[in-house]
């Protein structure tokens, strides 16, 4: 898949899918199940995927009416557009990727992956020491927000240019008053000039990336994701 994408994470247990150990398990599972094709607003699985050490599934599901004028007969019309989410159960952990950006789509599709297959699931989420260890391991820290006590509802800090935000005497004095973090913008160099920019939304688990990324840089930052949170 790759591309411009969000990431939810959950962590996913004693479901069907977390121990599926080949195709023709995986097959029963799916026609016991009945992969609808008929569309709803709740993101409905269509296809099940497995590879060596996860399973993705596909929904599909209605968006949100959109209205517009047919260009002949000037007639205002609705369309409900068709969306697509993904989930990706990784069999070793149980960590799972919700790829949609809204999030109440993310958790309609968890709820929805416990009606087919069952199990319990955890939303996972990131502590200032985990923040803090994703700080450490970045090549350049690009933005932070900051949720302090007192009147200030947020407090935003961005770099400029080339400019480390970890270099700024600001950003050094907020992180050392120990006040919470809402989320950080970082980029990783992960081979000699190629890197990797997403943000981290920290309270509620997930994962930005902003600009085009490939499957293997998203798995990167997953794996990293997965030894932050001990999983």
């Amino acid at each position: 898949m790759g591309g411009d994408v969000t990431i939810h994470l959950f962590r996913i247990s004693e479901s069907k899918l977390n121990n599926i150990t080949g195709e023709t398990e995986l097959a029963e599972i799916s026609k016991s199940i009945e992969l609808k094709k008929e569309l709803s607003a709740l993101p409905e699985p269509v296809e099940i995927i497995l590879s060596e050490d996860k399973v993705g599934i596909r929904y599909e599901f209605l968006g949100e009416p959109i209205v517009y004028q047919d260009p002949e007969t000037r007639e205002l019309k609705t369309v409900r557009p068709l969306k697509t989410a993904f989930s990706i159960v990784h069999f070793s952990t149980g960590l799972t990727e919700v790829r949609i950006y809204e999030r109440i789509h993310a958790l309609n599709v968890i709820k929805v992956f416990k009606q087919y297959f069952g199990g319990e699931y955890e939303i996972l989420k990131f502590t200032r020491e985990h923040l803090g260890q994703w700080l450490e391991w970045a090549t350049h820290l690009r933005n932070a927000r900051f949720k302090p006590k007192g009147p200030i509802s947020t407090l935003y800090m961005g770099a400029k240019g080339w400019r480390d935000l970890r270099d700024i005497d600001l950003f050094r004095e907020w992180w050392r008053k120990g006040e919470p973090v809402e989320g950080i913008y970082i980029k990783f160099e992960y081979a000699p000039k190629e890197e990797v920019g997403f943000g981290i939304n920290a309270k509620m688990g997930k994962i930005m990336f902003r600009t085009f990324a490939s499957e293997e840089e998203i798995k990167l930052i997953i794996d990293q994701a997965g030894r932050i949170l001990e999983i």
